[in-house]
């Protein structure tokens, strides 16, 4: 039911709201399962995929089931009902066509994430372009074992960063928040850009990198590299700088966090907003919630990236489809 914000947000607020009428352009605490543990806890724990009379499916590449046929870390699944409470069974369409073929072509089991620091031991956080990010073997995207330095550390090796990935002398990894860039990030800030990775690994999403711009959310800008949050959403009226954001509330009144487009690829920005309510209310519209987006249950959702975004008890940070002229995506956003 829900719409991309691409050119059909348009929201008369004043601020960026001009902008929007155009093309677009363009820390946390480890996940927790529903239990409130870890997060290597919530993809190790045994939750019998297969049942009586059933065969186990492929197992991915880098993967595993436990010898019961449970689900183990990275295991094949058919559903998300397959996985651990607040897990997502990822398909072609959440992870791209490229990364499930990276797989060995069988749906997996994962976990949505801001930066690798939310992912189980030995997986790594993979910015999709399709909506969402989420916990891979990094195997899949030509990364190494990962190590523990966050995103922005200097480094030598691929070895001794968390995200499994050294680039340029800095360790490259995914994040969300500009407004949480002390906590998700060595050095540096969380802006967007291409992501610095390997073959397939280079969409266009928030990761930490050297601070390039001083213009805030909504300052007057005609290049990204202006502004601090890596984005000048440019339209025919002009450019506004916009900002990576985990949730509404760091946006500001009248402004929402939400989903746009930079060619092919998804991501989640600051943008005016003409609704107001809060996560679970009742909707018949996306311009009626904060974080524009109207569910298939008529209430009020938004993004997120971990399943601590999601306020509403019994909700986790899953996926739901959306189709755009450009194709269809499976984005992140909190739901039952």
């Amino acid at each position: 039911m829900a719409l991309l914000a691409g050119c059909t947000l348009i929201a008369p607020l004043g601020g960026l709201s001009d902008a929007l009428e155009g093309e677009g352009g363009p820390a946390g605490n480890p996940a927790q399962g529903s239990d409130g543990a870890p997060a290597d806890a919530f993809l190790a724990a045994d939750q019998g995929v297969v049942g009586p009379g059933e065969e186990a499916g492929p197992v991915p590449e880098g993967g595993s089931t436990s010898d019961a046929g449970g689900c183990t870390t990275l295991c094949a699944c058919q559903n998300d009902t397959e996985c651990p409470k607040g897990g997502v069974c990822a398909n072609s369409l959440t992870v791209t066509p490229a990364l499930y073929a990276a797989a060995g072509g069988a749906s997996f089991c994962t976990l949505a994430c801001c930066s690798s620091a939310d992912c189980p031991a030995g997986t790594v956080c993979f910015a999709s372009g399709a909506g969402g990010q989420y916990c891979v073997a990094p195997s899949w995207i030509g990364r190494s074992a990962p190590g523990t330095a966050l995103g922005g550390a200097a480094c030598s090796s691929d070895g001794a960063c968390r995200s499994g990935l050294c680039a340029s002398g800095q360790c490259a990894d995914t994040c969300c928040s500009l407004a949480s860039s002390s906590s998700q990030c060595a050095a540096g800030v969380c802006a967007f850009g291409a992501f610095p990775g390997r073959s397939f690994d280079t969409h266009f999403a928030p990761h930490c990198q050297a601070q390039t711009g001083s213009l805030g959310f909504g300052a007057s800008c005609s290049s990204s590299s202006q502004c601090r949050g890596g984005l000048c959403y440019q339209s025919g009226g002009g450019g506004n700088c916009t900002n990576p954001c985990e949730t509404s509330a760091e946006c500001g009144p009248g402004n929402g966090c939400q989903f746009d487009q930079q060619g092919q690829d998804v991501y989640v920005a600051c943008f005016p907003t003409p609704g107001s309510k809060a996560d679970g209310l009742a909707c018949t519209m996306d311009s009626q919630c904060a974080g524009y987006w109207c569910n298939s249950s008529s209430e009020c959702t938004g993004a997120c990236f971990r399943n601590s975004d999601c306020t509403v008890s019994g909700w986790y940070c899953r996926t739901e489809a959306d189709t755009v002229p450009t194709g269809t995506y499976d984005v992140l956003v909190c739901g039952p």
